[in-house]
């Protein structure tokens, strides 16, 4: 079981508590008219605490490409593992200039910045943070 372990301050100093976290999810498209599609390869696991949320972005080896699209905030994202191709976008979607990324790799994501993402590795994982609502 994945856990979020809280460290909260108390009148005699500190405490820990645990919670558990969301199972991962897979993440769905919306579409016109319709319920939203599953993306296959992808999933995402989030945490929010203390004014922050955290995601997990989770990507198998035969993730499809993840379209264009855009955030209304900011992020910030670190690579944990794997690598692949970041593409700059336009609001009506289409697919401009790529950046191969890798483990170690800092992105920064203003609001509404429309991109996509392409795998390219057996497994990679990203974690991105932000501000919460």
């Amino acid at each position: 079981m994945v856990k979020h372990i809280l460290m909260r301050t108390t009148e005699q100093g500190s405490e820990l508590l645990e919670q558990a976290v969301p199972k991962s999810e897979p993440i769905a498209l919306p579409q016109a008219n319709a319920e939203p599609a599953p993306l296959t390869g992808w999933s995402s696991r989030m945490v929010e605490d203390m004014g922050l949320s955290m995601l997990k972005l989770t990507i198998t080896e035969d993730a499809a490409e993840f379209p264009i699209h855009s955030s209304d905030e900011p992020w910030l994202a670190y690579v944990v593992c794997g690598q692949g191709t970041l593409y700059s976008g336009s609001h009506q979607q289409d697919k401009g200039t790529g950046i191969e990324y890798q483990a170690g790799d800092y992105i920064s994501f203003e609001a509404n910045t429309p991109h996509g993402w392409l795998n390219r590795a057996n497994y990679s994982e990203i974690l991105f943070v932000k501000k919460s609502k």
